[in-house]
């Protein structure tokens, strides 16, 4: 199982039940040194993406997935999202979506 930082419509249990046939039981977390900036345009709409910050903290999840399951998230967030390390405060190093930089 790998661990994966949620932070936008993949804590939408819609969302969840979608795309992997089942609801994720997240642990509430907080990504410190970053802020949520809803202003970057895919295809017409604003999704959020994550942005360093020294003073800037975003709350979401922290959900196990399987290899398989990340590999539908991948797909889900396309080349517009890169899956990153990051650290998470009482948790340790996880993965997140991080907005593709070199796009």
């Amino acid at each position: 199982m790998e661990n994966l930082f949620i932070y936008g419509s993949l804590q939408d249990p819609t969302v969840q039940s979608e795309l992997l046939g089942r609801r994720l039981e997240g642990k509430f977390a907080l990504l410190d040194n970053h802020v949520l900036m809803r202003d970057w345009p895919v295809e017409g709409k604003a999704y959020p993406r994550l942005w360093p910050h020294s003073a800037g903290c975003v709350i979401g999840q922290v959900v196990e997935l399987t290899i398989e399951e990340l590999e539908i998230l991948d797909r889900y967030e396309t080349d517009a999202y890169e899956r990153t390390d990051v650290y998470i405060k009482d948790i340790g190093p996880v993965q997140t979506y991080y907005y593709n930089r070199k796009k």
